[in-house]
């Protein structure tokens, strides 16, 4: 267990899995557990091929992205890469059609599944004004996949969206880019081999998955199935490796956060 103020990295190769109460098949993996009111989570769910969880309905809404087989999730099928967004209090299914492992961000507390009421509320997140963050890239991450709303059901997949090239060695996907001020919001990004990202922090804490390839920080070396939660202000930077990296960024807020980069 952790703390948002705290950075968290996981690796779901390296953490125990343990059944989930009443779901034959299923187990699950707290890879970021933020315990304080509001803190952003992940959690992994492995799913045995046939199984399901067909009466899913929480109090906030959340990102669900596959990472490995195939699970259809309310009658979408969904592969490596592809994924929804769920909305709160809207019940929807999931089924395992072969043996399949996903992720699944929120921004609250872990607490169904434990045997106590999904009552988690998500911490309230105000929009820097944009004179005072200087708004840089909010167009270009908005203009780069489709804006939905916090209040419906939507799909998206990688490997069948556009990319938009933002720098010569880089390109982002705009995967769950909600309109309004309490939404959510997740970006792939996509580096070039050794395409190094200068420090920088932001203005909101931010969970981020590695999908393909490798990124570094320090003696730290990110691989697919690991990644690290970074609090808000908290400052860092990347390199990509030999063979570039595919990423998510998901975010408790809209894709109007603000962007502190270290100068030099």
């Amino acid at each position: 267990m952790a703390s948002s103020s705290s950075w968290t990295l996981f690796d779901m190769s390296d953490v125990a899995r343990e059944p989930v109460p009443d779901h034959p098949g299923i187990s699950r993996q707290l890879l970021v557990d933020n315990i304080d009111p509001g803190g952003s989570t992940l959690l992994g769910v492995r799913y045995e091929a046939g199984s399901a969880d067909r009466t899913r309905e929480h109090s906030v809404g959340q990102v669900i992205l596959v990472i490995e087989g195939e699970l259809n999730i309310d009658g979408k099928v969904c592969g490596p890469g592809a994924g929804c967004y769920a909305p709160s209090e809207t019940p929807y299914s999931i089924e395992a059609v072969t043996e399949a492992t996903a992720v699944e961000f929120r921004p609250a507390p872990i607490v169904y599944g434990t045997g106590l009421p999904d009552s988690a509320k998500a911490k309230a997140w105000s929009p820097t004004p944009p004179a005072a963050s200087g708004a840089v890239g909010w167009d270009l991450m908005q203009g780069a996949g489709p804006v939905t709303s916090v209040k419906d059901f939507s799909y998206f997949d990688i490997y069948s969206m556009p990319e938009s090239q933002i720098a010569p060695d880089m390109s982002i996907q705009a995967l769950v880019n909600h309109a309004e001020d309490d939404g959510q919001s997740m970006l792939m990004v996509r580096h070039w081999p050794g395409e190094v990202t200068p420090a920088h922090s932001h203005d909101v804490e931010q969970i981020v998955v590695v999908l393909e390839g490798s990124i570094s920080q320090g003696n730290r070396t990110f691989v697919p199935g690991t990644g690290f939660f970074t609090p808000e202000h908290k400052k860092y930077g990347l390199q990509a490796g030999p063979d570039g990296v595919v990423r998510v960024e998901w975010r408790p807020s809209p894709l109007r956060f603000a962007t502190d980069w270290v100068e030099g």
